[in-house]
């Protein structure tokens, strides 16, 4: 409306007054543009909440990225895409890495065989599993197990004296 104005009344430098005006309504759209933009970005990163949490809770589950896709109601290209974006990680790389953490949290932390704690952290096969946590972490599972026992070990008998 004031651009129209400035034209309609013809005062002195009015051409310039309308490109001045022109100008703010640029950035004002700009802004508003952006501002929609930062927002639908949110929307799709907390899109991808479901999944992560499924990941945490299901890590033993065999779920396709299709399968999470579908939580999302996104393309499987696209869910992947996001994914990386939010975690630096394809999704089931992720959900490996939870595996693989809580495959150690468990041969620390318990005395439950080798091959259970591979089942439980969703590895079917044993030697898979022992194959995938040896490239992962340089050592065996039973190793692991050895080592880092006995370093827990020393730090609660040095905590105790």
């Amino acid at each position: 409306k004031k651009i129209f104005s400035e034209i309609q009344l013809d005062k002195p430098s009015h051409d310039k007054m309308c490109v001045g005006l022109f100008m703010q309504l640029l950035t004002v759209l700009s802004r508003l543009s952006h501002s929609h933009a930062s927002a639908q970005f949110r929307n799709n990163f907390e899109q991808l909440d479901p999944v992560i949490e499924d990941m945490y809770n299901n890590f033993h589950s065999d779920y396709e990225n299709s399968d999470y896709a579908k939580m999302c109601n996104l393309s499987v290209s696209h869910f992947i895409a996001l994914f990386k974006q939010r975690t630096g990680l394809p999704p089931l790389v992720f959900r490996q890495n939870i595996r693989m953490e809580k495959a150690k949290s468990l041969l620390t932390t318990t005395d439950l065989p080798i091959k259970e704690i591979a089942t439980i952290s969703g590895y079917g096969d044993t030697l898979y599993f022992n194959r995938i946590f040896r490239k992962k972490n340089g050592v065996p599972p039973g190793e692991y197990r050895k080592k880092n026992r006995n370093s827990a070990d020393w730090e609660v008998s040095s905590d105790k004296k």
